[in-house]
Order: structure tokens, then sequence, then C-alpha cells
């Protein structure tokens, strides 16, 4: 500031942006220095919301299922903290999450209980509160299936005897995800006890798919395959004896009018 032989000079639009308890202005000059007193400088409006961890990191790849912990931060344009904020957020994802959040403490969440059943590849968390509503989202991550817990086969229709059939079989974390990295092979039995393979081959991105035979009838019939220590089983269908079709009878020379012969 140039005074010119004044003994004041005021300071237009000065703005400052971070929020402090105790702020003071300094002024020096001519080898003097002098300070203002001290006086409150409060965050702005409520601008967005900021998630983490709560060690203040992004959120690291999770499993469908299994609870974690984030933490939001209100914040003002200059992302300062808005501590006058102090209402809950509603949550949600790109999976089926929707709920409220425990109400933030001087603008702070510090620590939310979070489960994404859902498995998805860059999944994000969303976070909308405030009057108007302001929002902030999360960082991309993966939610990965969680432990094998079984197995699903898709609809089995009424077959024949010993007419190959395909079956396909999912594996399935507690969640119903399709277990995309389960790669091992099931058992596979049935109430006849006469299907064939007996193992399947091993399952790629967590699906099986199998041709099989089973060669006696039965109403009712259930198909159930075991692996990981896991079991699924199937509808229930109808293995029916395979239905003459028509038959063949060989060739048949001239004969004479009772003298036996053979036919097939």
């Amino acid at each position: 500031l140039v005074f010119l032989g004044q003994a004041s000079q005021t300071i237009n639009d000065a703005r400052i942006t971070r929020a402090l308890a105790n702020a003071e202005i300094y002024a020096s000059g001519s080898g003097k220095t002098s300070k203002s007193n001290s006086f409150a400088v409060n965050h702005a409006a409520l601008n967005r919301f900021v998630v983490t961890n709560t060690a203040n990191a992004p959120l690291a790849a999770q499993t469908a299922g299994t609870a974690f912990n984030i933490k939001v931060v209100a914040q003002d344009t200059f992302a300062n903290i808005a501590t006058s904020f102090n209402q809950f957020v509603t949550i949600t994802d790109l999976t089926n999450l929707n709920f409220n959040s425990g109400n933030f403490a001087s603008g702070v969440l510090a620590s939310q209980n979070v489960t994404v059943n859902q498995t998805r590849a860059d999944n994000q968390l969303t976070v909308a509160g405030g009057a108007p509503t302001k929002s902030g989202a999360s960082n991309l991550f993966n939610v990965n299936p969680g432990a094998l817990n079984g197995f699903t086969l898709d609809t089995i229709s009424d077959q024949a005897t010993g007419s190959p059939f395909t079956i396909t079989i999912r594996a399935r974390d507690a969640q119903n995800n399709l277990k995309t990295d389960f790669a091992g092979t099931v058992t596979m039995s049935d109430l006849t006890g006469t299907i064939a393979p007996a193992t399947s081959a091993p399952f790629n991105g967590g699906v099986g798919k199998e041709s099989v035979t089973i060669t006696q009838p039965r109403a009712a019939n259930t198909i159930t395959v075991i692996g990981g220590g896991k079991q699924g089983v199937s509808n229930t269908f109808n293995v029916q004896a395979l239905l003459v079709d028509h038959f063949d009878i060989s060739a048949v020379n001239n004969l004479t009018a009772g003298a036996p012969f053979s036919v097939t």
C-alpha cells in the first residue's frame, strides 16, 4: 500500500479463503510491524462432500457382503470443513445401495459402515445432503465376489434316456453373485445314479457347461453338484424312456408257402 501522505488506507475487496478461529492481519513497513485484533474466519456455504476411507485415502477394492468404513467431510468451495453441517447424507452407489448415514459432527462423518452386496467393476459411492442439496463421490473401486457359497444350475427341461443334453452350472457367493474366480471342478450325481460323466471339466469365469447323459428313466429327477465343500441342486425334471420312432425290417427273399424262414 502507498499512503501518499494519508494517515490510513482502505483495502477494498480483501478476501481470506482459509477458515481460522483466530486470524490476524499484519502490516509492516518502514521497519515497523503491527497486527490487527484477533478475529474468526468462518467457513463459506456448504459446497461439496469428500469421500475417503477412514485414513483419508482412496477406497480400495471391497468384497461383496463384507462391511467397510468410509469417512465423509463436508467442505465449502475453498476446501474448508463446513463445521456447521451436522445432518445426515444419503449414500448411494452404482449397484442398488441407498441408505441414510449417521449425523455429522462439526462437518465430519468420521466413520460410516457400508456394505455393498452386488459385485461390480468400477463402483462408486455418492453422498448427497444439505439444503440446497450438495454431493460428492468416492474414487472408483471394484466390488469382488465373496467366498464360494454354493452352485446354481440353469433350468433343465425334461430329457430322454441315453440322449446327451447340456447343463450350465454357476458358482455363487453368499449374496448370489457369480463367483467369477472359481475355476475348479464339481462332482455330479442324480437320483437314478446313471448320470455321466461324474466329474465336470474346470469352470471358466465361474461357469461350467457339461454335456451329460442319463440312462434310466425317472420322474422328478434332480442333479446335485458338489465342489469346494459346497453344493447345488437343479430343478426337478423327468427322464423318459426313449420313444420308438419306427421299425426297420431286413429284406425278405421269395419264399415257399409253409417253409420256415428268418427275418430281422
